[in-house]
């Protein structure tokens, strides 16, 4: 019985550790592009939703952070949606890392003060030029 069940938790280990790799997947550049202009509008239509005072800043936080981790996950080819900031550090994309840094207090907090202009300035650029 405890054999089973070791043998049983070094598979769900392995197979866990295996959809958590942090080597990237080689992602046609076409499917890059798309996804770039692809979440670029979604940010837009956040932005348009912010000037209308229709979400609040938290809301926003947590959609930037949504909209770059599934962007990520279309330009890297890795399941990161639900990926720890330790996790996404492991990848080692610095521009990556930064927004999640960024978007952490504001995006958990009620009174986090972030500067959402900036921020949103800042994930439109890192996809743009993602490579």
């Amino acid at each position: 019985s405890a054999a089973v069940y070791a043998a049983f938790f070094k598979l769900w280990k392995s197979l866990r550790d295996e959809n958590k790799s942090t080597k990237t997947k080689r992602v046609p550049g076409v499917i890059i592009a798309r996804a770039k202009l692809k979440y670029v509008a979604q940010i837009n239509r956040l932005e348009r939703a912010l000037y209308n005072n229709e979400v609040g800043e938290r809301e926003s936080y947590q959609e930037l952070s949504r909209i770059i981790r599934m962007f990520a996950k279309d330009a890297t080819g890795l399941s990161i949606e639900n990926y720890t900031l330790s996790e996404i550090k492991a990848l080692r994309r610095s521009d990556l890392t930064g927004l999640m840094e960024v978007y952490l207090y504001p995006e958990f907090s009620h009174y986090g003060r972030g500067d959402l202009n900036r921020d949103i300035f800042n994930t439109k650029r890192a996809i743009q030029t993602w490579r």
